[in-house]
Order: structure tokens, then C-alpha cells, then sequence
């Protein structure tokens, strides 16, 4: 990144920032704002800044990291940039000094200690720089606890009870606080453009990377659930923004009952024309012609029978 992101005219390196901005969790939870209210009440959740990834690409590539090394070794607290000490002991070793690490005691003794020497290349000059468990508990980073059976375990918890790094990686924690200093004391050149080492700032007491919590005084997605009209569903949203408790989420969901029952509304206002239905067929009569019988054939004795009664009504 370096080469070719410093080469970048000021806009396109913004434009490059607020392109990483938009990968979401990938980016360091300790580069994203925190959640607010904006001008018209509502409430803008959480998500990486801008601003602070150009900072800490701005940083890195000062210092020869690459984007990614940036991103995982820089953060940003009270809008300074401080690097973490792994990086810096890398940062260190770049220009030829000599970085040795030295180890002592254990934690379950309670007398786990760490001291980093440097002995720099230019004028074989030698630094050294020394952390112990013991300190730790000094600056109340941690608490030593002795268990039942006389060995020693380290405590440090958030106020949610969740275990903080110096309880489960309490080994790392004492080496990386004791790389910082040593690196600060005996090669201070190499972090010019990162003045802070981490953990020299305190932090905020809302962390940058926690969500502000709001506690709602009224269900609004069961509200959103329970409108049966478009208007019962957008005035969901104003009632949302009286109470200050407005979000994108209620806000797109409201939006989206509303559009819904809309058109449901509108396709039963217009319903088609039902036609009469039909009268079933009737299949026609079929009449059939009566054939007439044909008349008898008249005999001789018929004949005869004729003339007899013809001569009778004559006399």
C-alpha cells in the first residue's frame, strides 16, 4: 500500500478510506464511531469511520505498512493514532537493531516478568526495558488472586463480567508493555509518525466500539406487526421520532408494512365486475314426427258391405 497509496492525490485516498469503510466487521471494532442521534432524531447505529481509517492509513503508510498491517496494528483513541507493540517491535528490527527477549518467573508464582533489550545498529548502544505481573497489579490493569493450593491467578474483568486480555493473555500482555518501552527508549525513530504505543492513552469510558445502548419504552416492531391499515403503519415512524427512539430499521420495516397494506387497500377498493353467470344449457327437445298409419286396404267384401248399406238408406 504504501508506495502506491502515498502516490494518491488527497481525494483518492479519502475515496479509498470510505471504500473500506464499508466492509463492515471486517474493519477493527476500535475504528468505528459510535451509535448518535443525527439532526432529525434519528438514531445512526454504529459502523466503521472514515475518518478514523484514513488516520490509520495515513499512519501506516508513513510507517511502511500495508493496508492490512494498519488496519490490525493501529487504532485510534480521542482521534490519536497509537500502534500496537508487536508492530513496533517489527518497526524496530527494519533498520537493523538487535531486539532480544527475556523471561522470567512464572505467572502461577506471581513473578512473571519480561525485559526486552535493544541494541542498536548504528552505534551498538544497548536499551533495555522491563515488565512484571507485579506492575501490572500496580496500575490496576489486573488483580493477582492466590488460590487454596498457594499458586497465583490473574483477574481482570469488564464490568459485565466478560474476561479482559490481561486475564487470558496475561504472558502477552507483560511482553508487549514491556516492547513498547523498549522500543520508545532505545529506537525512537521508527515511530515518529506513531507517537503513542498502545495503552499510553487512556481510553474513553464509552468505548468507541460499543454501541450506545437505548432502552425503548415502547415495542415498535410489534406496533409495526399490529397496524392494519398504511396510516396505522407510517404513524409508527412519527410516534418513533416524538420518543427520540427512531431508527433506520424501524423506520425501513414501517415503511415497508405501509407499502404493503397500501396496496392491499387499493386493489380491494377497485374490484372487477362480477358478471352474471350464465343460465346452464338446456339441450333442445328432439320431436319426433308421428308417422300417421296408412289406411287399410279396402277388400271385396268390404265392397259389397258398402253397397248393401247404400241401397238400405236409399229405399
Amino acid at each position: 500500500m504504501n508506495n502506491d497509496y502515498a502516490s494518491l492525490p488527497l481525494a483518492e485516498r479519502m475515496s479509498y478510506a470510505a471504500t473500506l469503510a464499508k466492509a463492515g466487521d471486517m474493519i477493527p471494532k476500535g475504528l468505528w464511531f459510535p451509535s448518535y442521534k443525527n439532526d432529525d432524531g434519528v438514531m445512526v447505529m454504529s459502523a466503521p469511520s472514515p475518518a478514523k481509517i484514513f488516520l490509520v492509513l495515513e499512519t501506516g503508510s508513513s510507517l511502511g505498512l500495508t493496508a492490512t498491517a494498519s488496519l490490525q496494528s493501529i487504532n485510534v483513541i480521542e482521534g490519536k493514532a497509537e500502534i500496537a507493540p508487536r508492530a513496533a517491535g517489527g518497526l524496530a528490527r527494519k533498520p537493523g537493531h538487535k531486539v532480544e527477549i527475556i523471561k522470567t518467573g512464572a505467572v502461577s508464582t506471581g513473578d512473571y516478568a519480561v525485559t526486552v533489550r535493544i541494541t542498536r545498529a548504528d552505534d551498538a548502544t544497548v536499551h533495555e526495558s522491563s515488565y512484571s505481573l507485579d506492575r501490572a497489579v500496580r496500575a490496576e490493569l489486573c488483580t493477582l488472586i492466590k488460590n487454596d493450593d498457594g499458586t497465583y491467578r490473574v483477574s481482570a474483568t469488564s464490568k459485565e463480567g466478560k474476561a479482559l486480555p490481561w486475564q487470558k493473555d496475561t504472558e502477552d500482555m507483560v511482553l508487549w508493555r514491556a516492547m513498547g518501552r523498549a522500543v520508545r527508549e532505545g529506537a525512537p525513530e521508527v515511530l515518529m509518525d506513531a507517537p503513542y504505543i498502545q495503552g499510553e492513552i487512556e481510553p474513553p469510558e464509552v468505548p468507541l466500539s460499543t454501541p450506545l445502548a437505548i432502552e425503548a419504552t415502547r415495542d415498535w416492531q410489534a406496533a409495526i406487526d399490529a397496524a392494519t391499515t398504511s396510516e396505522e403503519a407510517a404513524a409508527v415512524i412519527k410516534e418513533a421520532v416524538a420518543a427520540g427512539e427512531i431508527t433506520e430499521d424501524i423506520r425501513t420495516k414501517a415503511l415497508a408494512r405501509a407499502g404493503a397494506l397500501k396496496r392491499a387497500e387499493q386493489e380491494a377498493a377497485v374490484e372487477p365486475e362480477q358478471s352474471a353467470p350464465e343460465a346452464p344449457a338446456v339441450a333442445a327437445e328432439v320431436v319426433t314426427p308421428v308417422e300417421e298409419s296408412p289406411a287399410p286396404a279396402v277388400t271385396d267384401a268390404d265392397a259389397e258391405y258398402a253397397a248393401k248399406l247404400e241401397a238400405l238408406q236409399g229405399a
